[in-house]
């Protein structure tokens, strides 16, 4: 009963964020589009690009099921994420018992963390999901009741989380270590051992489309941390993927100017700050608890818990993001679940589990507040509402096409200007009947990157009309430059 009230408590939440008007960003704007292709071109898209394809896939399915409507792009997220509830209590309950698998589900149903996987439309959802599955289902197996069903269901289930995204190696890695760890004093562990095998196999495809992204990654190739502010930065996002698990991207910040900002306006900063340091603590106990009792299990979430956070930083801290690392947070929230069910103050079990519910309420308000990805903040949506509005007749916007033609359908705004994505073309043949050029997606003209293409435009008789307008965005994907045709002025 209680945790058919909690799973309605997690849908709630979940559904609650599909009636926000938040605007795509750019991650988001690259699985729209490769759903948008058929199966077998999407694939093959998948295949260039960073990430397996099972989840572009389902993705495709549920946008040509359901006409391509945006919250059709946010099922399979929002379908794994109330899924996930289930499996976080059988987890839970399979490990360190009932009481643990409802408060760990309780958790899970309120954290803005787990909340901002199931809206996103991205492939970080979904293989949280098959984590909590695997892992059940991987201890339902050695125990060896009704082994082949178990060991079956396993093995799909583990297949599924390495073909959604490449991080899933690092779970299975650890699953594989305990499985050898056990298998070396109990007999149905060791029998089992063969489906590890078979999951490898099946993994192989997916281990080389991971060898070859990473072999050809300059950003991976050519980093290193030999200096001291490196080695600061690296630090500083660790604390950020651990903060943004446990208390939410509330204040998931990256400037020293915002950090001392909520400092002294924001109360729930320092609630979250609070909890973030209590527990922190209480981790940490907990795990030297499970070292006394259990330490196969210890190792296990060790690795699971730190050891990939840790490699990767020492690898490109690009990828030091809390999304990667959803089988990490899976087990910090059952380790600190069980924390505070073990916890012999029952006032001091209330106050954290209070605690946790309104910094987890007002990280889920502020979800549901802002208009933009709380993390990256591309707001494409004004920036293609102040070109439909501002852009006149003899105009030029070079501007990608889904996202254009998204907005105005959305927005109700047709464009006066003529749409482009080839600047290119346009330029060269038809440059004297241009008045202006807008270029959606870019930076600032003194970054060296957008130097160039001021350059080419200066030559053609363009001159920057506006400063640079920035729509959010830590990567300028939502900057806006507008040149002026000179000799158009003139006539």
């Amino acid at each position: 009963m209680f945790l058919f009230l909690i799973c309605l408590l997690g849908m709630a939440l979940r559904s609650a964020l599909l009636w926000t008007n938040r605007s795509f960003w750019f991650d988001e704007w690259a699985s729209i589009a490769v759903a948008q292709h058929p199966l077998s071109q999407g694939i093959k898209i998948c295949a260039l690009d960073t990430h397996p394809p099972l989840y572009f896939v389902l993705l495709r399915l549920s946008a040509v099921l359901f006409e391509f409507k945006e919250w059709a792009f946010r099922l399979p997220s929002l379908a794994a994420g109330i899924l996930l509830l289930v499996f976080v209590a059988l987890l839970a309950n399979r490990l360190f018992g009932k009481k643990v698998a409802l408060l760990s589900a309780y958790f899970v149903a309120i954290s803005p963390y787990f909340i901002h996987l199931s809206y996103e439309i991205r492939n970080h959802g979904l293989p949280i999901l098959f984590y909590a599955a695997g892992s059940f289902l991987f201890f339902k197996m050695i125990e060896g009741s009704d082994r082949k069903r178990w060991q079956w269901s396993y093995a799909l289930t583990a297949c599924a989380a390495l073909y959604t995204v490449h991080f899933a190696w690092f779970w299975l890695t650890g699953i594989l270590g305990l499985h050898f760890f056990l298998s070396r004093n109990e007999e149905n562990a060791k029998k089992a051992l063969k489906i590890q095998a078979l999951v490898l196999c099946l993994g192989i495809p997916e281990l080389c489309l991971l060898a070859y992204n990473v072999l050809h990654r300059d950003e991976i190739r050519g980093y290193n941390l030999a200096s001291l502010h490196k080695i600061a930065i690296a630090a500083k996002e660790i604390v950020f993927v651990y903060w943004n698990i446990l208390v939410g991207s509330r204040f998931y910040m990256h400037w020293s100017s915002s950090i001392f900002s909520a400092m002294r306006s924001s109360v729930f900063f320092w609630l979250s700050l609070t909890l973030f340091l209590l527990a922190s603590v209480s981790i940490v106990y907990e795990f030297s608890m499970i070292f006394k009792k259990q330490k196969s299990l210890f190792y296990f979430l060790i690795f699971i818990c730190f050891v990939p956070v840790f490699l990767v930083s020492l690898i490109n801290t690009n990828r030091l993001d809390a999304r990667y690392f959803s089988f990490a947070a899976l087990f910090l929230i059952l380790i600190f679940s069980k924390s505070l069910i073990d916890s012999h103050s029952k006032k001091s079990r209330i106050a954290l589990i209070v605690l946790t519910t309104l910094v987890s309420l007002n990280g889920f308000v502020y979800l549901a507040q802002t208009h933009v990805d709380p993390m990256h903040r591309d707001d494409y949506q004004e920036m293609t509402r102040y070109v439909l509005t501002h852009a006149k007749k003899n105009d030029l916007v070079f501007i990608s096409s889904p996202v254009v033609n998204y907005y105005s359908k959305k927005l109700g705004i047709a464009s006066q200007a003529v749409l482009t994505e080839d600047l290119g073309a346009w330029t060269r043949s038809k440059a004297s009947h241009i008045e202006r050029i807008w270029i959606t997606g870019g930076t600032p003209l003194t970054s060296c990157f957008f130097k160039e293409l001021a350059d080419r435009m200066e030559a053609l008789g363009f001159v920057p009309e506006l400063k640079f307008i920035d729509f959010g965005g830590e990567d300028n994907n939502t900057g806006l430059n507008v040149f002026k045709n000179q000799a158009f002025s003139k006539k």
